[in-house]
């Protein structure tokens, strides 16, 4: 059978969802990496308890971001399975409006992602005790944040 007048065949430039899939899963592990390392550098040594005064507020967000990010992968994940990438011809109503629907929860978890990750690395630019200047160019920029977020 010819593949230009089979309707089912698809070039991998027409149908991209199976690589925006595996594009984010890779997103997603290597960020999930780089924040377990950072915060199982803090952990003591094996024999002592777990002080959680070695623990600030930018590593709590770290793991909220973490968190938030999981969701979005899944999410974006699930609109690939409901028809990511796919011609809109193909698809039935009940598939579009699950489609919207994950589209809509995913890029709201975009945000929020996006918005505590932003947060996680201000907070930690503070804590390291900046200069007057760079600490109200840092609030700022956290005002800025939260501004965009909303």
């Amino acid at each position: 059978m010819n593949p230009s007048t089979s309707s089912s065949y698809m070039f991998p430039h027409e149908n991209p969802g199976s690589g925006v899939n595996i594009a984010i899963w890779m997103c997603f592990i290597t960020a999930g990496l780089t924040v377990v390392s950072k915060v199982l550098t803090k952990l003591p040594e094996a024999r002592a308890l777990v002080k959680y005064e070695n623990y600030h507020l930018d590593d709590a967000m770290c793991l909220c971001a973490i968190l938030l990010a999981t969701v979005y992968t899944i999410l974006v994940s699930q609109q690939v399975n409901a028809g990511l990438g796919q011609q809109y011809g193909d698809a039935k109503l009940r598939g579009l409006r699950k489609y919207d629907a994950l589209g809509f929860a995913s890029q709201l978890f975009y945000v929020l992602t996006v918005a505590v990750a932003k947060g996680t690395g201000v907070l930690f630019a503070l804590r390291l005790r900046p200069s007057r200047t760079y600490r109200l160019g840092l609030q700022t920029l956290m005002y800025t944040i939260i501004a965009w977020t909303l």
